[in-house]
């Protein structure tokens, strides 16, 4: 052994239960099998976190949706009408701010008032039964963001339709409507969904059970900026049954925690920090050792001190 892998070997004397998984049920009665296991458990090289970058095509998986349609016309012109959609609210709070500074008269106001559009944020799309949710919600990297709660729709790809990622978009929706919601306390926030298998955004985290370092792929990520503080939160909607996630957690608290706060890095004038939630249906079946990272609602999650 090399005296590197030698001084983590007696790391893990000192403090074991940090090293090993006490519940695995897998025994080793030879000592030459047991060596190169452990050898290759130290040869494993651990991650840090070098910086922060702006966001360029990390996130892509929304430029390869894919619809196999023969006339997409009807479809086309429901997702242009949800994608351009503006509250009207907020229109016409734009021209009363017109008004009040002069460069908009009464007549002129009383006109484009009665012109505002009526467009509603949402359309609904239907083929063979298989219904598509088209949604216009505040705030998404891009737009419309697209679900279905018909995991069997084949007519279009790359969109939401895991029950625990719609729940979670469902309850979010109803949380933003909220007069009180706690987004509104930042100068600025964005989020985004992430999918697995195109987007490269990941945690990375050990997996004991394969003795091999992993990705984990959160479903979703926010972007939070208030003063000079930056908040990345992750957010995972697998649920508490989801096989491997506290190893997960243990690989975010590897990179994001020290000695139990988040730790803070400097990018430009902004202090960073990153943040884990993971979202569950009923947050008191979580063992108690993880409560701090479960949450069974969007209220929850940003009423927390991030």
């Amino acid at each position: 052994m090399s005296p590197q892998q030698i001084g983590l070997l007696e790391q893990t004397f000192a403090a074991p239960e940090n090293f090993f998984n006490p519940n695995t049920t897998r025994k080793y009665g030879n000592v030459e099998i047991l060596l190169p296991r452990l050898n290759q458990y130290f040869d494993i090289i651990p991650h840090e976190v070098e910086g922060f970058k702006s966001l360029e095509d990390e996130i892509n998986h929304f430029k390869h949706i894919r619809v196999l349609l023969k006339d997409i016309q009807e479809l086309q012109k429901k997702i242009d009408a949800v994608r351009l959609y503006k509250d009207p609210a907020e229109q016409e709070a734009q021209l009363k701010g017109q008004l009040r500074d002069g460069t908009l008269d009464i007549d002129k106001y009383t006109l484009a008032v009665k012109g505002l559009a009526r467009t509603e944020p949402e359309e609904t799309f239907e083929h063979n039964g298989h219904r598509l949710h088209i949604k216009n919600i505040t705030s998404h990297y891009y737009l419309p963001l697209l679900l279905s709660d018909d995991d069997r729709i084949d007519y279009i790809s790359r969109i939401i339709k895991t029950p625990s990622e719609i729940r979670f978009v469902n309850q979010l929706e109803a949380y933003l409507k909220e007069s009180d919601n706690h987004l509104k306390q930042y100068d600025w926030w964005m989020f985004s969904r992430a999918e697995e298998t195109l987007d490269k955004i990941t945690i990375p985290y050990y997996d004991p059970t394969q003795n091999k370092m992993r990705d984990f792929h959160p479903d979703f990520i926010f972007w939070l900026a208030k003063d000079s503080k930056y908040t990345i939160l992750f957010v995972d909607p697998k649920g508490i049954r989801d096989i491997g996630s506290t190893y997960k957690i243990q690989g975010y608290k590897d990179l994001f925690i020290e000695n139990g706060k988040r730790k803070i890095f400097k990018h430009g004038k902004q202090n960073v920090q990153v943040a884990l939630m993971l979202y569950t249906d009923d947050s008191n079946q979580v063992p108690a050792e993880y409560r701090d990272f479960w949450y069974d609602s969007p209220k929850r999650i940003f009423e927390q001190d991030l």
